[in-house]
């Protein structure tokens, strides 16, 4: 989940634009879970349970990257043309 990185954590950063590429970057803060706020649904009596969201700091080999409002409980995300993860990723054929 991406509230649980931590400082060093390591962070992969997909760019899915013209050329693929791959970025291994380093957690350098998180904040504290905040939460999203509900959308009302006209009728619905009782709200649905608020969602809450961080945002990762992370510095890759490019410079500092900033992520905003990612899903807290969240494992992978994505944005236009790319995709982030702190997940381990595979590092053979044989997956």
């Amino acid at each position: 989940m991406f509230s649980g990185l931590r400082t060093n954590s390591i962070f992969y950063v997909l760019d899915k634009s013209n050329e693929p590429k791959l970025q291994i970057g380093q957690v350098v803060s998180v904040s504290n879970p905040q939460p999203k706020f509900p959308t009302y649904q006209p009728g619905q009596f009782s709200p649905q349970p608020m969602e809450s969201v961080v945002d990762v700091r992370v510095k890759l080999p490019d410079g500092e990257m900033d992520f905003k409002q990612l899903p807290s409980n969240g494992q992978i995300a994505n944005s236009g043309s790319v995709s982030y993860t702190h997940l381990t990723l595979p590092t053979n054929s044989r997956v």
